[in-house]
């Protein structure tokens, strides 16, 4: 539910950004940061309630922020989670059912729709997707470690 409700909400921004654009006034496209995190509970970070752990520099970007407090992942392993947060779709669609898979070929993600708008659309830290024609996102120097041969890998033919 959770990458389903983030997907949902930055479809919507999308919509709303390519209606503005058809219009004759430029409008200032709000920013877009997903942070996505490998392990982390729900409860583990002070903007959901942690009283012991501070993480006031979320504290406040969540402030500003729009929130999620009922969602799920699409998958109890990373890949699949990561390919349905950037496509929209689920694993059943995007084709990345297995850790360490990629989605079928002609995906579209997030630098895709993204792009067009007017946004720079950059990856930081963990990629863990494939292939990079389709997570063709900037990245940011040395802050990226792929996983050797991962992100070449393109879904198996069957």
């Amino acid at each position: 539910m959770k990458y389903f409700l983030v997907s949902c909400v930055l479809t919507g921004l999308i919509m709303s950004a390519a209606a503005q654009k058809k219009g004759s006034v430029k409008k200032v496209l709000p920013n877009i940061i997903l942070f996505i995190a490998d392990d982390l509970g729900v409860n583990d970070i002070e903007p959901y309630g942690n009283k012991v752990i501070k993480t006031p520099n979320l504290a406040r970007l969540s402030g500003e922020s729009l929130r999620f407090y009922n969602a799920f992942a699409t998958s109890p392993t990373c890949t699949p989670t990561r390919s349905s947060v950037f496509t929209g779709m689920i694993p059943v669609k995007h084709g990345a059912h297995g850790n360490h898979g990629g989605v079928k070929e002609g995906t579209k993600s997030l630098p895709y729709y993204l792009r067009p708008l007017g946004y720079s659309v950059f990856i930081a830290g963990k990629l863990h997707v494939g292939p990079d024609e389709v997570f063709d996102f900037e990245r940011i120097p040395n802050t990226n470690v792929p996983e050797p041969g991962h992100e070449k890998k393109t879904r198996i033919k069957l």
